[in-house]
């Protein structure tokens, strides 16, 4: 699983329309503004550090693409411009309805005119300006057609092309086909167990009466711990924060999935229903599983797993139960709930 990146930068925050399409690998970064019905693809970098990015409506940055910028000048793609896999687009403008062919690389300062084709793994040198409709080979580039008004044209249908792509990807990806419910394996807080390393929160498939642990860390632990037995921070958490927020703004959490695993590192998603003057629709977000956990607990929503991740996970309980015998006060499971 993969995480998508927007971070600030000099109090820059990246500024994503609402109709866009970021892929969960894309890293934005700083002062990037992404236009209405845009995409950017999977495993692309726009960092927006010394000066701004903007990625006009309905363009498309595809995959493992890298835009940055120079002190004297930022980065902007117009509108219906396709910008291939694997391009390096740095300080320069690329003007509306025009294709940068895969591998292309354009430099500080060049302008790439308006209805343009550049090809394939072209360079395009510091300060060029291509003149509007033309068509660009070479390393260094160089114009070698005039492809007139129709290459625009061609151009903008490539882009909607993309936009129709995208506008499936943003389905899936507000509403995923998700795995049909009776399959999913649902589990209960059973037990927290302290440890010098953190907390593990022990769950229990009612069902069979196994339980298996995820380890976070040690606040996070105690604060679920909390939450368990229904007392509150003196001060509003991180948690509680978000909690009062979906709840005045009118969303619950319907359901909290562990989907994933790597070694010792699980993956959570949480669905949001948003039904309100804002928006109604469903958000399935990526989350830790300490916070997709407490998530539940605070809204009463259902765990649940995907089998595989259950079962590759241990069944712990006869090492709860010597703990019980065993430990000492202080390294004894702590039960919650029904347990």
């Amino acid at each position: 699983m993969t995480y998508m990146a927007r971070e600030p930068y000099a109090n820059f925050w990246p500024k994503v329309a609402d109709t866009a399409f970021v892929a969960e690998s894309a890293d934005l970064i700083g002062d990037v503004t992404i236009g209405e019905h845009a995409s950017v693809w999977y495993h692309t970098t726009l960092r927006a550090d010394i000066n701004k990015i903007v990625i006009g409506d309905y363009s498309n940055i595809q995959d493992n693409s890298c835009i940055h910028l120079a002190d004297d000048f930022g980065c902007y793609v117009g509108k219906y411009v396709t910008v291939g896999h694997g391009v390096i687009l740095h300080a320069c403008t690329v003007e509306d309805n025009c294709l940068i062919g895969m591998g292309s690389i354009i430099l500080d300062g060049a302008v790439i005119g308006q209805g343009s084709v550049v090809g394939a793994g072209a360079l395009i040198t510091k300060g060029t300006v291509i003149p509007p409709n033309s068509l660009v080979l070479g390393s260094p580039a160089k114009v070698v057609k005039d492809l007139g008004p129709e290459s625009a044209d061609n151009n903008h249908k490539w882009a909607e092309k993309y936009v129709k792509v995208a506008a499936r990807y943003t389905e899936r990806v507000i509403n995923p086909p998700a795995m049909p419910d009776e399959h999913l394996i649902t589990l209960e807080p059973y037990a927290l167990l302290y440890t010098r390393a953190g907390a593990g929160v022990c769950l229990r498939d009612p069902l069979t009466g196994k339980v298996g642990v995820i380890f976070m860390e040690l606040t996070d632990g105690m604060a679920l711990e909390r939450c368990l037995n229904g007392e509150r921070p003196v001060r509003p958490d991180t948690s509680s924060l978000l909690a009062h927020f979906l709840s005045a703004m009118e969303c619950r959490v319907r359901l909290v999935l562990i989907n994933g695993r790597k070694d010792e590192v699980f993956y959570a998603r949480v669905t949001i229903e948003a039904a309100n003057e804002v928006m109604d629709k469903l958000v399935e977000l990526d989350a830790r599983p300490s916070d997709a956990l407490m998530m539940a607990v605070r809204f009463g929503t259902a765990i649940k797993v995907v089998p595989s991740v259950w079962e590759s996970m241990e069944n712990i309980l006869p090492q709860l139960e010597q703990l019980d015998a065993d430990s000492p006060d202080s390294r004894a499971p702590v039960y919650v709930g029904d347990s």
